[in-house]
């Protein structure tokens, strides 16, 4: 029983295709030169031609999570692409939406801008230019080696500690301890 030959010539579309016995809806067919397709049931196709493989339908690639697939090339997709496990890539670039979380165990930089609605970070900012914020940057404590420059006030319902002040103050001084008597600035009391 079955074929047996070093070549099958099929001609023609679906209808002059190669069947099967036991499954008629599945058929192998060439509608146009250098490319074969296979079709099982109703919707599904699969062709392959000289310009590439075309799929029609949904498909599967592998049957097992250890599986793996080396794609030589780029992928394109034109919808969305989805893991049900973790991504690896040596670099990503995107211009994210991000919906969920966000977790890293390394660094995460920026050449532009990042916008979040809310940020709440438990660890350090390390910054080589500004930070800016059009709302309130709210911080358990800071401590700032360099400059703070505001164009607005920057006002505390608690203590501000400097080593040094030099400007205006409005407003009444305190001390636990003695002021120095070199104070270089001048005052205004409400």
């Amino acid at each position: 029983s079955g074929i047996k030959a070093n070549v099958i010539e099929v001609s023609g579309g679906e209808d002059s295709g190669y069947r099967f016995n036991n499954d008629p809806d599945t058929v192998i067919y060439q509608e146009s030169s250098n490319a074969i397709t296979f079709k099982a049931g109703d919707a599904d196709t699969f062709t392959i031609s000289a310009t590439g493989i075309e799929n029609i339908g949904n498909s599967i690639l592998g049957n097992a999570a250890s599986d793996t697939h080396t794609i030589t090339g780029n992928i394109t997709a034109s919808g969305n692409i989805s893991a049900s496990g973790t991504i690896f890539a040596n670099n990503f670039q995107s211009a994210l939406n991000l919906t969920g979380n966000l977790t890293a165990s390394g660094n995460i930089s920026s050449s532009g801008t990042i916008t979040a609605n809310e940020a709440n970070i438990l660890g350090h900012i390390t910054a080589s230019s500004n930070i800016s914020s059009s709302g309130t940057i709210i911080a358990n404590e800071a401590n700032i080696l360099g400059h703070i420059t505001a164009s607005n006030n920057i006002s505390a319902s608690g203590n501000v500690t400097a080593n040094s002040f030099i400007g205006t103050f409005v407003g009444a001084i305190s001390s636990s301890t003695q002021i120095a008597a070199g104070i270089s600035s001048s005052f205004v009391v409400n």
